[in-house]
């Protein structure tokens, strides 16, 4: 955006905001010999230098001194900042997990979720399914079968040969499932 009076923007065409955005990337690179990602999450590691440098002035300061008090302020509202931080990092972080189980299995035909993003993929894996009328369990009839252990639900999957791509067999709402031993093990 560029200013003009009056307290009205001139947008500049698309094509010029990215040469622009390029060029002063290029320049900050240039000039201080970090890219961009680097120098975006400097203000967050200064959080914890912070800290730690707090703590180091107040354990050396005498409790009678006048700035002890106003140090342990300055902490607790480091602590404070900092966990504010980390919760919004995790929150983003369950937010891109949420997103990329559902890419990866929007085309499999799960059930609806209860609420909205709270489905989780808690483990994945692989099972051989045996046939019953087989004499050995390593058989013809034996294939190779695609778990996924939901926080609400176990999907029993199919992988095509072909493509790779998983097929929905059964969903076993987690309600309805219980652990057992094995008969035999």
């Amino acid at each position: 955006l560029k200013a003009t009076s009056g307290n009205k923007f001139d947008l500049m065409d698309s094509k010029q905001k990215k040469i622009s955005f390029r060029a002063f990337c290029k320049r900050m690179a240039l000039e201080t010999g970090e890219q961009l990602q680097s120098l975006l999450i400097k203000p967050v590691q200064r959080i914890p230098r912070y800290r730690m440098l707090l703590e180091q002035l107040i354990k050396y300061t005498p409790e009678k001194h006048s700035d002890h008090a106003r140090l342990k302020k300055a902490l607790q509202s480091v602590l404070v900042t900092a966990s504010h931080v980390n919760q919004s990092i995790r929150d983003k972080q369950e937010k891109l997990e949420i997103m990329h189980l559902h890419q990866r299995f929007k085309d499999l035909g799960l059930p609806p979720e209860q609420r909205f993003g709270m489905r989780k993929l808690m483990f994945e894996g692989t099972m051989t399914k045996y046939d019953q009328h087989s004499s050995s369990f390593f058989g013809p009839g034996s294939s190779k079968r695609d778990f996924f252990l939901f926080s609400d639900g176990l999907a029993y999957c199919d992988k095509s040969a072909i493509s790779g791509q998983l097929s929905l067999k059964l969903w076993f709402p987690l309600f309805y499932l219980s652990v057992g031993e094995v008969a035999g093990q």
